[in-house]
């Protein structure tokens, strides 16, 4: 295990039984020199806040064993969904910036941050458990039982990773100025989300990835009738931050695409990523 200043975690920690890792609750500024160092524990959620802000708040599922479950994993036709990647969501003004907690309006530029918990004016299924409320994560997902920092995607099933829809976990950092932003939009029966020409960390512009999401209750027809789930992609140009041991975009530990339940068994992984190319080799190949 990588060495933790002890005099930041007497100051900040907050260990937390749960799902997931424990997590550790530290000043933006602590969590950035230590990620840059290379001092954070892959045994640790970190969770960045700025000095007056409290940690945020997580909350329970309203669990429904006999909820239907609408996740598909039979693979469309070639093409098929490429029309539903939203085009410019950055002048769409029915689209909001993500608020992210330790950002600065009215961008909230970050690197590893959340939102606040934003309720959802429908039922999403996933796996059987509804939610109505989730976490918008800079790091290419959304989260629904607590907001989710850790930069370095992991493999699919997972017990210690929460409930998770990933397009793209991957070390996203919107700091630079040159970067694009993370976009969301919710309706009556759809949330979507774009992370729109984003940079990668340590503050990298020089590549950008484009990619979305789209959950819904099932019945909007923005995705095929009877799927809650859509991943699209525009132009992906990266894989890997610094801090997961890439080097200008690429190699180290893959990004992730998938969704996790969080229980260790329920699953999808579309595949791993961490080079540039067009091949592909499998969900548990890189």
């Amino acid at each position: 295990m990588k060495k933790i200043i002890l005099s930041v975690v007497m100051l900040a920690a907050m260990a937390v039984q749960g799902v997931a890792q424990s997590k550790l609750v530290l000043p933006l500024s602590q969590y950035e020199n230590m990620k840059m160092k290379g001092e954070l524990s892959k045994d640790i959620e970190y969770i960045p806040v700025v000095d007056h802000m409290k940690p945020l708040p997580t909350v329970q599922p309203d669990a429904d064993p006999t909820a239907k479950q609408m996740i598909y994993p039979s693979s469309p036709t070639v093409g098929a969904y490429c029309s539903c990647l939203l085009p410019n969501v950055n002048t769409d003004p029915t689209f909001s910036k993500g608020e992210f907690t330790i950002g600065v309006a009215p961008d909230y530029r970050n690197d590893d941050g959340s939102t606040g918990l934003k309720a959802l004016p429908f039922t999403f299924c996933l796996y059987g458990t509804n939610y109505t409320s989730f976490y918008l994560n800079n790091n290419g997902n959304i989260t629904f039982t607590s907001p989710f920092g850790t930069y370095t995607g992991a493999s699919f099933p997972s017990a210690s990773i929460p409930a998770m829809v990933a397009p793209f976990w991957g070390d996203v950092d919107t700091r630079n100025a040159a970067s694009g932003l993370v976009y969301y939009k919710i309706t009556a029966t759809s949330l979507i989300v774009q992370w729109y020409k984003v940079g990668y960390f340590n503050s990298y512009a020089d590549k950008v990835n484009t990619f979305q999401l789209i959950v819904t209750d099932g019945s909007d027809a923005i995705i095929p009738t009877g799927n809650n789930i859509a991943f699209c992609y525009g132009d992906m140009q990266w894989t890997t931050g610094d801090a997961s041991g890439g080097s200008g975009g690429f190699g180290g530990t893959a990004s992730t695409v998938g969704v996790n339940k969080g229980d260790g068994t329920s699953y999808i992984q579309m595949g791993r990523f961490d080079h540039a190319g067009v091949d592909y080799d499998g969900p548990f190949g890189a």
